[in-house]
């Protein structure tokens, strides 16, 4: 077990912390990104009620406004810094597959019950994300 360093610049002395947040990404001390994906599904989940207002049956937007708009809120979120945290144990990253599906059942109307292939099959513009 090795110690923390003890590391100075001008006599003061630099902490050592177990996560930082860089340029938007959450470093923890073993490079698991689990903050960062316990983090960014947090607020996926929050950007998925403005899909649930905007899709009501009797005054909600359309299938393909509906999924330009997850593409802009919610999938930007999920690619940004993608090529970091991507990295993760698959098992980390499968945390966010549940976001990412249930968007895109908003977006489509399915079901809540629907199987993933055929919820990936009724929306082309996203079928190349299917996880």
């Amino acid at each position: 077990m090795h110690l923390d360093p003890n590391i100075r610049i001008r006599n003061s002395p630099i902490p050592v912390v177990s996560e930082i947040r860089f340029l938007g990404v959450i470093f923890d001390r073993k490079l698991t990104f689990l903050p960062h994906v316990f983090h960014l599904r947090k607020k996926c989940e929050k950007s998925l009620n403005i899909l649930k207002v905007l899709s009501k049956t009797s005054w909600g937007a359309d299938r393909t406004s509906l999924l330009r708009i997850y593409q802009a809120v919610i999938l930007s979120r999920i690619d940004y810094g993608c090529m970091v945290y991507g990295s993760a144990r698959p098992t980390v990253l499968r945390r966010l597959d549940t976001v990412h599906h249930s968007a895109l059942r908003i977006c489509s109307g399915a079901f809540r019950t629907s199987p993933v292939e055929s919820v990936c099959y009724l929306s082309p513009a996203t079928a190349s994300l299917k996880a």
